[in-house]
């Protein structure tokens, strides 16, 4: 996973949502929030390796938004839409070995607000 520009870098996950919200009339795909501790230490071959799957992701519908090294709870953060449950189920099974990944679906804000009664 690469290192950002900056390098500190707060990570508003729901103002993000808000950036990345479908066009009008396109069926869009879900959006999905990782939470990532690494189950072993880090390698250059392990960071080399969790590339390429990102690279793989895409033939599987995945679009990622952005993936940030994060301090405390959690080691990463990823932003990311994809077909399905299945296809976000599917990545993280692929990524068991070296992480554990906790997944939260999210929904634009525009969209949640109207389900305010």
């Amino acid at each position: 996973m690469p290192a950002q520009s900056s390098p500190l870098r707060v990570l508003f996950i729901a103002p993000l949502i808000c950036l990345i919200a479908p066009k009008k009339g396109k069926v869009r795909d879900m959006y999905f929030i990782a939470l990532v501790k690494f189950r072993k230490k880090l390698t250059k071959a392990i960071v080399a390796e969790n590339l390429k799957k990102v690279e793989d992701d895409k033939k599987a519908g995945i679009k990622w938004h952005g993936i940030y090294w994060t301090l405390g709870k959690y080691d990463a953060v990823a932003v990311f839409e994809g077909p399905s449950e299945q296809a976000a189920m599917k990545m993280a099974i692929n990524r068991a070995e070296n992480m554990s990944i906790e997944t939260l679906v999210g929904i634009p804000v525009e969209e949640a607000r109207k389900l305010v009664d």
